[in-house]
């Protein structure tokens, strides 16, 4: 029983290998759950593992991005950090691709102030955590078309914030009745009584 395990874990470990290099998340992640269920301890499931996992979740990303399909980028990596776990590779990709997708969404249907603030913020902080791998992102999207700016600085840049709709200005005042000039007689509507 033990030979035909450690048979089907080295068959798994290959299929691994060949679903992850080909970005087929669903059936690298069914090959590693099979791995941890026959033998729990297995070296593989500790290391090499799970990062055949994550480059799955990176390449398809990757793939959405280059179809311009930036938000299906973005979500992909939000599944493989729940798959995975908080992984430094994956969150830094996702906050790129977070990015892009927020401001190629700006780009599409305007952005208040306030969320071209917070897009100059969230630019700021993937430029720290990772200058390369952002300038790397902008060249991609640059050759494919997608970034006709250069930049995605200049991006935020060429945005121009959408003026909130205008506040409704106090009501007039309602004009008075005109009053009675000094002398003339008050008119009162048919069938009120007047009062001497």
């Amino acid at each position: 029983a033990q030979e035909s395990a450690a048979a089907e874990v080295t068959s798994r470990i290959e299929s691994m290998k060949r679903a992850a290099a080909a970005n087929d998340v669903a059936k690298a992640q069914e090959a590693l759950a099979r791995i941890r269920t026959l033998q729990p301890d297995n070296p593989f499931l500790a290391g090499t593992g799970p990062q055949l996992l994550a480059n799955a979740y990176l390449g398809q990303a990757t793939d959405a991005m280059r179809r311009g399909r930036f938000q299906s980028a973005a979500d992909t990596l939000a599944r493989g950090l729940k798959a995975l776990g908080n992984r430094d590779d994956l969150r830094q990709a996702k906050a790129r691709y977070d990015l892009v997708a927020d401001a190629m969404k700006a780009r599409a249907s305007g952005v208040s102030s306030a969320d071209l603030s917070r897009l100059r913020q969230q630019l700021a902080r993937v430029q720290k955590d990772d200058p390369d791998a952002l300038k790397a992102l902008e060249s991609d999207l640059k050759l494919r078309g997608q970034l006709q700016q250069g930049s995605l600085s200049a991006l935020l840049d060429s945005l121009k914030p959408s003026q909130p709709p205008a506040a409704p200005s106090a009501a007039a005042p309602v004009a008075a009745p005109p009053s009675a000039a000094p002398g003339a007689t008050p008119v009162t509507p048919a069938g009120v009584p007047t009062h001497p």
